[in-house]
């Protein structure tokens, strides 16, 4: 009997002892992680201890397209400090991820600072256009994700390569956006750097809405309908134009922005200022799909609210881009695409950094540069260097244009950008590709 005993636990045993080792094998893979991570940290830990650190956070724009990695807003400020702070040198660090939502982003940064030492420093944090969206909530596999899975070091990195490959993993919604902006600020504060925000802005007038076919919108129904109207415009009968455009508003979801933006046009060529800003705002803020984003109001009230909550140094890029641009109309002066600045632009935008940064280490700004040929010359950003960045913009602007309904205006902005990089290096064989393939796209329905 008592054999028969000890045959029976025989399987209980093995079936306890699986258990444990399945149980065992995550764990042990989650210490081996982990003591990977500690020594890579320890062999290669950053000499913050001597340098003030600049990280940048965010999207492209935190990265300095399509001027990165020769010049990015960073760079920019430490150059405004005379490259020192505290009689420390600085460092510049850009953890930005361009085209990824703000949980990768975060993701990214949580990285960086394990190779962090004990040295002061601060955050520019830029990011919103990747997130341009009007949708709430935070889906399940979120919450699970937050609450359970990224307690671990091996998952949560596992889960960061995963969304990068895997669509299906990305949750982009206001209230994730918020969520992870937060987490952004708060691994600043814990790791005793001092974040700085930013509010998003893009060019409002310079580049046209998205306009797509489909849910039952035909091609051919799009064309017809705007016909009568940019015929008003070419005749310079804004009055008219903008009546028609109106008359039209509620003829399809899809048609709403674009029209609101040619009405916008209108106005604004009128010299109705104040109602063409309107416009283009309206323009803005309507859920119709795009090539790309552009930041919306809720998402810089969000920045504004955080900041304030946090009692954090807030720069208004939104508001200062509105204060140099002609009735607050932000356009084609400032950018170099839909939402990248231009030199210009950087340079306000990291202006709003420094000065912010200045008030926090209480040191003042030491440079002061003239305008982009002097930042050119300083960053030894020649001829090439510049054509580089006006074909990163012109490819951009050529991509932006597929499949819309009307690609002539995108088109003709990406070959104003091709001929100017031609214009900085003659010959450059990518700019001649990029202006071909512009000019043929604008003589046939090759993107539409």
């Amino acid at each position: 009997m008592s054999s028969l005993n000890t045959a029976g636990r025989r399987p209980l045993k093995r079936i306890v002892l699986l258990a444990a080792a399945f149980l065992a094998l995550p764990a042990a893979a989650e210490l081996l992680y982990r003591g990977c991570w500690a020594a890579r940290s320890w062999l290669e830990r950053d000499s913050d201890d001597k340098s003030f650190v600049l990280y940048s956070v965010g999207e492209s724009t935190a990265a300095g397209e399509p001027y990165a990695p020769e010049i990015t807003p960073a760079a920019l400020v430490a150059g405004m400090f005379g490259g020192r702070i505290g009689g420390r040198g600085i460092r510049a660090v850009t953890v930005a991820r361009s085209g990824e939502s703000i949980y990768a982003q975060y993701a990214a940064f949580e990285r960086a600072l394990r190779f962090r030492g004990r040295g002061p420093g601060a955050v520019f944090i830029y990011s919103a256009h990747n997130d341009a969206t009007l949708k709430r909530g935070i889906p399940p596999f979120e919450r699970l994700r937050e609450k359970f899975l990224s307690r671990s070091m091996l998952l949560r990195d596992l889960l960061f390569f995963a969304e990068k490959h895997l669509p299906v993993l990305r949750a982009r919604t206001l209230d994730t956006y918020a969520h992870y902006l937060r987490g952004v600020v708060e691994l600043s504060l814990e790791h005793g750097l001092t974040p700085i925000l930013s509010t998003a802005v893009s060019d409002i007038s310079g580049i046209d809405p998205g306009l797509f076919p489909g849910e039952g919108l035909t091609l051919e129904e799009i064309r017809a309908m705007l016909k009568k109207g940019l015929e008003l415009e070419a005749g310079k009968r804004w009055r008219e134009a903008v009546a028609y455009y109106a008359g039209r508003d509620g003829a399809h979801p899809r048609m709403r922005a674009y029209l609101r933006y040619r009405m916008a046009r209108c106005l604004q060529a009128a010299g109705r200022h104040k109602e063409a800003l309107r416009y283009y705002q309206e323009a803005v803020e309507l859920p119709v799909w795009d090539n790309f984003g552009r930041a919306r109001t809720a998402q810089n009230e969000l920045i504004r609210g955080l900041a304030a909550g946090y009692r954090l140094p807030l720069a208004d890029a939104a508001e200062i881009f509105s204060q140099r641009s002609p009735h607050g109309i932000t356009d084609g002066y400032l950018f170099i695409d839909g939402h990248h600045p231009n030199m210009r632009g950087y340079l306000l935008l990291a202006g709003g950094f420094a000065g912010r940064l200045s008030a926090v280490v209480k040191e003042p700004l030491r440079r002061n540069y003239s305008g982009p040929g002097e930042v050119f010359r300083e960053f030894s950003c020649g001829a090439k260097c510049q054509a580089s960045a006006f074909i990163a913009s012109g490819r951009w602007l050529f991509t932006s244009a597929a499949l819309h309904a009307r690609p002539e205006e995108r088109l003709g902005l990406a070959r104003a950008r091709f001929e100017s990089a031609l214009a900085a290096d003659p010959g450059n064989f990518s700019a001649l590709l990029g202006l071909g393939l512009a000019e043929a796209a604008s003589r046939s329905d090759l993107l539409s």
